[in-house]
């Protein structure tokens, strides 16, 4: 213990301190000199810079980087840093795409941490329960106005002028999106599009306000097509009775497509260059506001009049929410999207069975005569449907040769002379077969149907 030491030790402590109290010092020009100095003095020159030491953190208070209550400061690099302003009420903190510095977002929709839900259905194009590849001779056909990949409308000028695929996993897409859609010129120089239309109830939660659309795309290797564009549309005619075949006209490249009457573009439509690498496009704050809107779709085109044959699109993770700024597509499980999808279409095939005359029916009807030419069975959805539906019946593979024609069992499978409907409601449908049958029987049926209440 030095001198010094042992005289500080002596000394009686101060437990309540005050700026005007005095705190010894050595002088550095004469070590054998003490004196002293109020803490007022030493903290105001320490701050100030003047006793020659003034590091950064004792000025941030009153540092020009603060601007405004509520403001952030947050590091940019080693010793650096930035301002970010307060958001509005409605925003929380989230972390930008580069994972770089910290933004707003708006806490939209039903996720956690600023994520927004998503008003599309199947916009990673995992569910595609009438084909996975539709061409000129599949059923439907990749022709103009077609549903095609569960909630999505094929628009073209022409048919057959793209070929549309479903390619579920990762294959061929960097981004790792569960599945995508392909599309293959069939048709060089003409102009195609994507087009899902969203229903009233669940319109009506952008009307007047603003929402924002984003998805991903990429073109084939070396592929001519160079533009997709991209818009939200709103329908001001009657709530979900509307026209799907959205386009008049197509026009000349660079040139948005004229809208039949009752369609409108919402601050217009935005351009989305490809390259062979995916990308993410994003379209953020759109007004709803044209007036007696009561539907609202999202379309995607090639603006693109110089491709060539066999050129390929891919689009994957369109994403329309509420809110001024786009956050993450996150995918709904896959069984989630398939009950959203099945309201407006649903088979009673497996799924990976594509409904056609022929195809493998793994389940039976039990019915009865209502008369001795008629049997009957109810058919019930797993989904209460959009509408009441427009029902379709194929033959299943228990029948070779009546096409859209069910079966009933009379010791064998036997072709009924025709198949119609009695009852339809949203939650079921009653199958009519005519033949020769038992009065009052018991009978076991076998066909296959589809269930169709697009918009």
């Amino acid at each position: 213990m030095t001198a010094t030491d042992s005289k500080i030790s002596a000394l009686t402590e101060l437990t309540s301190i005050s700026s005007a109290d005095y705190v010894p010092i050595v002088d550095a020009g004469d070590l054998s000199v003490t004196k002293r100095a109020t803490l007022a003095n030493i903290f105001a020159q320490i701050v100030s810079g003047s006793a020659g030491y003034a590091p950064s953190n004792e000025t941030v208070a009153t540092d020009p980087i603060w601007d405004a209550a509520g403001d952030i400061v947050y590091g940019t690099g080693a010793n650096t840093a930035a301002r970010l302003p307060i958001g509005t009420a409605t925003q929380v903190l989230t972390v930008n795409t580069g994972a770089t510095a910290p933004e707003w977002a708006d806490a939209t929709g039903g996720g956690g941490g600023g994520i927004g839900e998503n008003i599309l259905i199947n916009g990673d194009f995992v569910i595609s329960q009438r084909e996975t590849t539709f061409t000129s001779v599949t059923v439907p056909a990749n022709s103009d106005d077609t549903y095609l990949i569960d909630r999505w409308v094929l628009l073209s000028d022409g048919n057959d002028i793209v070929d549309v695929s479903q390619v579920a996993g990762s294959a061929g897409n960097a981004l790792g999106s569960r599945a995508f859609a392909k599309f293959d010129i069939e048709t060089e120089d003409k102009k195609w599009g994507i087009l899902q239309i969203v229903k009233f109830d669940d319109s009506a939660q952008l009307i007047g306000g603003s929402c924002s659309l984003s998805f991903k795309a990429a073109r084939g290797a070396s592929d001519t097509s160079t533009l997709l564009r991209a818009a939200v549309l709103s329908w001001s005619g009657t709530a979900d009775t509307v026209t799907s075949d959205v386009v008049s006209a197509w026009g000349n490249e660079g040139t948005s497509p004229t809208l039949v009457a009752g369609w409108t573009y919402e601050d217009g439509s935005y351009a989305c260059g490809l390259t062979d690498a995916w990308q993410t496009f994003k379209v953020e704050g759109i007004a709803i506001d044209t007036a007696n809107t009561s539907n609202i779709a999202v379309f995607i085109w090639s603006d693109d009049k110089t491709n060539a044959v066999g050129d390929l699109v891919h689009i994957t993770d369109v994403k329309l929410e509420k809110g001024a700024t786009c956050t993450d597509f996150i995918p709904r499980p896959e069984g989630t999207e398939l009950q959203l999808c099945q309201q407006y279409y649903e088979t009673n095939v497996e799924c990976g069975i594509i409904p056609k005359n022929g195809a493998t029916l793994p389940t039976h009807y039990f019915g009865g005569a209502t008369s001795s030419t008629n049997v009957q069975c109810r058919c019930d959805y797993a989904i209460s449907k959009f509408k009441i539906p427009t029902i379709t019946f194929y033959r299943s593979s228990a029948n070779e040769t009546g096409d859209n024609l069910w079966d009933v069992f009379i010791g064998g499978w036997t072709d009924s002379t025709a198949t119609s409907i009695t009852a339809s409601t949203k939650n079921a449908f009653v199958s009519r077969c005519t033949g020769t049958y038992t009065s009052t029987g018991a009978y076991m049926i076998n066909g296959i149907w589809t269930a169709e209440s697009e918009l």
